[in-house]
């Protein structure tokens, strides 16, 4: 495991810890390393948690 997916598993592990989010984690695709946040029911992403996912280098799904 390399330095930025520790740190991006680490990243999820708190994310889990927060009111907002039901489930968070690192998965891959076949050309691409995906970070999921999936929401507590009824659940909008709060500003805070998105500008820290975008301070660790992440982008939205729909930015590209």
């Amino acid at each position: 495991m390399d330095d930025r997916e520790a740190a991006l598993r680490e990243l999820a592990d708190d994310l889990v810890e927060r009111d907002a989010v039901a489930d968070a984690w690192l998965a891959k695709s076949f050309t691409d390393r995906l970070f999921v946040v999936e929401l507590a029911d009824d659940e909008d992403l709060p500003s805070a948690i998105r500008r820290e996912l975008v301070e660790s280098g992440l982008q939205p799904y729909n930015a590209l």
